[in-house]
């Protein structure tokens, strides 16, 4: 299915790739955010975790678009529909938007 590009909205493997990568996204954006406000986001154990946080984030994204293409970027935890209306976004902004944070 990879690579004849046939790719389905039933597909059970698919499906089950994109939204765990879209899980830990959002579980690094929920440690990002719970550092930025904390009172220490400046202890060395909080700068170690925003650093993995933000790894964890790009690599999930950098399988997405490999596998996808455009897909939603999403740095930010929102709630509703704010989640669940986010556009694609072009490659070149996920190199901008992931290097600037």
């Amino acid at each position: 299915m990879w690579d004849d590009f046939e790719y389905t909205a039933s597909n059970g493997p698919l499906s089950a790739y994109w939204g765990q990568n879209y899980k830990i996204i959002y579980q690094c954006n929920e440690i990002l955010d719970d550092i930025e406000k904390s009172g220490h986001k400046d202890d060395t154990e909080a700068i170690r975790n925003r650093g993995e946080a933000l790894f964890f984030r790009a690599w999930c994204y950098f399988n997405l678009v490999r596998a996808f293409g455009e897909v939603p970027l999403v740095t930010d935890q929102g709630s509703g529909s704010l989640r669940c209306n986010v556009p694609k976004t072009t490659a070149e902004r996920y190199t901008n938007r992931l290097t600037k944070t």
